[in-house]
């Protein structure tokens, strides 16, 4: 009997340090979430302040994308080149990491940092009434997961004839600078253009994004030296950046997009730099 009575007595302790250890974690989370508040708010102040003001449909929510190593796989790319080409005939080494490719539906050339280009046999590829949903059906064939970018980047098609673009994505996030570009004509899809983030991605944890406040602190202070003028934040986008080089290695790295009534503004998401020369 009294060896029941000590395992409640342990058990009951140990519930209560557990409690404790509960209510001291939650205790934390809220300090922490309050602290995360109080920056923020600041950090909007600040802005307000020198003649900034962020208007409320901004998602100044957190968010955080690792950095992505990529390379390029030659394998994986001709399979690509083939589901969309058709069957791939001859593959042409140009020299500087740049390959073309020949298949029954037209020619693609590749290269290492990412750009390609492909020409397509005349209709060889119908786009009916839905050009839009044909560029897509054609980037997922190429491996590549893309989705429509601003309106200001989608012309009008007339009469089956002109260009859709589709940003590339990777973890559900836009990489700005790798644009595609759908070219049709009559109906029929002709050349596709523009720069993929390569074959196989790697996530790199070992560094870490500037938070909400941090970053737009820095854009408080690259405003103030480069003398760019704004008078609204309008909305606050985290996107990736491909940096690739010509031997197929690259990286995609966080970047803060924000749009302003003078346009769009771009911060690395790591080291903070103004990344406006896109």
């Amino acid at each position: 009997m009294d060896n029941i009575r000590v395992k409640n007595f342990i058990i009951l302790v140990l519930l209560l340090v557990n409690l404790c250890f509960l209510g001291l974690v939650i205790t934390d989370s809220a300090r922490e979430s309050a602290l995360r508040r109080q920056a923020l708010q600041g950090a909007v102040d600040i802005l307000a302040a020198n003649g900034i003001s962020v208007l409320d449909g901004a998602d100044l929510s957190d968010r955080k994308l690792p950095v992505i190593r990529v390379e390029r796989d030659t394998q994986q790319e001709l399979e690509n080149v083939g589901r969309t080409l058709g069957k791939v005939h001859e593959v042409i080494d140009r020299g500087g990491n740049i390959l073309l490719y020949l298949g029954e539906l037209g020619e693609g050339e590749f290269r290492g940092t990412g750009n390609f280009s492909i020409l397509m046999r005349e209709e060889a590829v119908s786009s009916g009434d839905d050009a839009a949903a044909t560029a897509r059906r054609y980037a997922k064939g190429l491996g590549l997961d893309a989705v429509s970018g601003p309106e200001a980047d989608q012309p009008e098609l007339s009469g089956g004839s002109g260009t859709v673009t589709l940003y590339c994505r990777a973890g559900g996030a836009r990489i700005i600078n790798c644009a595609l570009s759908f070219s049709f004509s009559g109906g029929s899809l002709n050349l596709v253009t523009g720069q993929r983030p390569l074959d196989n991605m790697r996530e790199d944890e070992s560094a870490a994004a500037l938070d909400i406040p941090t970053m737009l602190m820095r854009f408080l202070e690259l405003v103030r030296s480069e003398g760019y003028v704004c008078s609204e934040l309008r909305q606050v986008e985290l996107c990736y950046l491909l940096d690739s080089s010509a031997s197929g290695e690259g990286s995609l790295t966080p970047v803060w997009l924000l749009t302003t009534d003078a346009g769009e503004f771009y911060i690395n998401g790591i080291t903070g730099k103004n990344e406006n020369r896109l």
